[in-house]
């Protein structure tokens, strides 16, 4: 595709702006863009999931620990 050939003659940066463009174009157009049932409905839970409590990192890494103790396995953190 000669597209492409010509894509791979500009910079990173120019090759980023790029697609900073092209997704802006995308994002006027959002509208046009139908959302599909499977969709709406992915939306809708996690809509009623905004209420659940959330963790930070170091919650979630604390409560993994804590499983793989229990079940007898090694955390095993290598400098993490």
């Amino acid at each position: 595709m000669a597209l492409s050939s010509d894509l791979s003659k500009l910079s990173v940066q120019d090759r980023l702006q790029l697609v900073e463009d092209l997704w802006d174009s995308i994002a006027a157009d959002a509208d046009a863009l139908p959302v599909t049932a499977a969709q709406r409905r992915e939306i809708e839970n996690r809509l009623v999931n905004l209420d659940q409590p959330t963790y930070t990192w170091e919650q979630v890494k604390k409560r993994a620990r804590t499983e793989l103790r229990i079940n007898g396995r090694s955390t095993g953190t290598q400098g993490r």
